[in-house]
């Protein structure tokens, strides 16, 4: 594996899951400095503590609220010039029927999932500094499987994913002649995180069983890792999800009609 050398990386929902492991995997590979992110700061603290001789920046922020979101940028501002890879990975999920969220929840899983996203990414999209950047930047939207295979449970999960899905493919189009920038859609199926465990205890949410489909977070980042080096516009975790097109397509009907058994 090649290293980092001369790059800048920004993460944000650093503090566990794909974040934290995408962290730790970018910090072995030694780039000139590695931004996290996260409401935990001293989750981030302990990253910071197991690579001593690398510039980490560690920043605490609450990206699930508009002032929260503007206070993030103010902090990464001095940066800007400098970031190379931006990886949106801030997000989370509730399980449950749609009529049991609190609003409160809702409002959150769309500032968090999808306003956060679409304001960092519109950050990085200045024209004069695009124009006068010496380095490419890469942007990696974490969206799912979820956002085109929609089912009952996940009503408000699922919309918030199709939306960074739409939204980056459409950047694709938007910004295909430009060669300073380039935008990355991820599509994970069920890794191995605490995820699930988060989406499931939150209030009024509901148990699901989903281990045995769950995919290990260490092989999950590796492919992400590669999409550093490697340039895709669309990464699916594990590859054998990029399947679920079809599927979704043929028999998406009998698997929504499945719902109440899943």
């Amino acid at each position: 594996m090649r290293n980092l050398k001369g790059k800048t990386i920004l993460i944000t929902g650093a503090s566990s899951g794909i974040g934290r492991q995408l962290a730790v995997s970018c910090a072995k590979l030694k780039p000139d400095s590695l931004i996290i992110a996260a409401r935990r700061l001293e989750k981030l603290k302990e990253i910071e503590s197991l690579f001593t001789d690398l510039q980490i920046i560690s920043i605490k922020c609450d990206l699930s609220n508009t002032e929260g979101i503007n206070d993030f940028l103010k902090q990464i501002e001095p940066y800007k010039r400098k970031i190379t890879h931006v990886f949106n990975n801030a997000g989370f999920g509730w399980y449950g029927y749609f009529n049991q969220m609190t609003d409160e929840k809702i409002v959150e899983m769309i500032n968090l999932n999808i306003l956060s996203l679409t304001k960092i990414t519109k950050f990085f999209l200045d024209d004069k500094l695009l124009q006068e950047r010496d380095n490419m930047i890469h942007i990696f939207n974490i969206g799912s499987i979820a956002g085109f295979f929609p089912v009952q449970g996940i009503v408000m999960y699922s919309s918030t994913k199709s939306f960074v899905d739409s939204f980056t493919r459409s950047l694709h189009s938007e910004y295909a002649k430009n060669k300073n920038i380039f935008f990355t859609l991820v599509l994970p199926g069920a890794i191995k995180t605490d995820f699930f465990n988060v989406a499931q205890n939150s209030k009024g949410a509901q148990k699901i069983r989903l281990n045995l489909f769950e995919y290990p977070v260490e092989k999950a980042v590796a492919y992400l890792i590669k999409g550093i080096f490697k340039k895709k516009k669309v990464i699916y975790i594990p590859p054998l999800m990029k399947i679920t097109n079809f599927i979704g397509f043929v028999f998406g009907r009998f698997i929504r009609s499945l719902g109440p058994i899943l």
